[in-house]
């Protein structure tokens, strides 16, 4: 099960005091979603594809992923300077030590398969 960005759209609308229909704020939304899979693809060295609608998920579904949408739609949507968040410089550093946190949880998932260990050999 990946991120499912209606579910996400409608909490952070919610969160914004804005509607979940407002077309200024879904465009902000899709522009940070957008921002996060860039930085989730330059980070984990994959290809989540672009979201053109929020009637989608995003096919991830390694740990912290969701963590990382919820932190860094905060971060993006707060760029934009029509929404607020309390603290954007703390966001930002959280954002960062969580798409961290990703990397580390998503290599440990392709080099360590349960039972079998660290499926890395040293030469």
């Amino acid at each position: 099960m990946g991120i499912q960005i209606a579910n996400l759209l409608k909490n952070k609308a919610a969160i914004y005091g804005a509607s979940a229909t407002n077309k200024t704020f879904r465009n902000a939304f899709l522009e940070a979603v957008n921002s996060v899979v860039d930085d989730i693809n330059a980070r984990l060295g994959i290809s989540l594809d672009e979201v053109t609608s929020t009637d989608t998920d995003v096919d991830i579904d390694a740990a912290g992923a969701r963590v990382v949408f919820i932190q860094g739609i905060d971060v993006y949507i707060a760029d934009t300077g029509v929404w607020t968040i309390k603290d954007p410089a703390k966001a930002s550093r959280n954002y960062e030590r969580s798409l961290g946190q990703l990397w580390q949880s998503y290599t440990r998932g392709i080099f360590v398969s349960p039972g079998l260990g660290n499926t890395i050999t040293e030469a």
